[in-house]
């Protein structure tokens, strides 16, 4: 199946000389020292059995992943810090009062 996609060629001063400094943008560039060189269509076939949902499902099971990563870091801090309150404060019902 034909697609179209159109947008813009845009120029910036690349940050590396290997860089070229051209992008392709779906919309006019408006950032500061981005210049539009042209506007451009980009005509491809997709094949018919092209099914997206494979990629989009693997890149969300990666995000679950880094956020359940997060979450027990977060969950091992929220425990470390509550034992060592818990510590200090049986530490301090410990203490006695006796005079010397």
């Amino acid at each position: 199946m034909k697609h179209t996609i159109t947008g813009f060629i845009s120029y910036e001063k690349p940050y590396f000389k290997s860089e070229h400094g051209f992008s392709f943008y779906r919309c006019k560039g408006e950032n500061v020292g981005e210049v539009t060189v042209m506007p451009l269509s980009i005509e491809f076939d997709v094949p018919d059995d092209f099914d997206p949902r494979p990629e989009l499902i693997k890149a969300l099971d990666e995000k679950q992943r880094a956020a359940d990563a997060a979450y027990a870091a977060l969950t091992t801090e929220i425990n470390r810090q509550t034992t060592e309150i818990n510590r200090q404060i049986s530490e301090l019902q410990a203490l006695t009062m006796e005079a010397a």
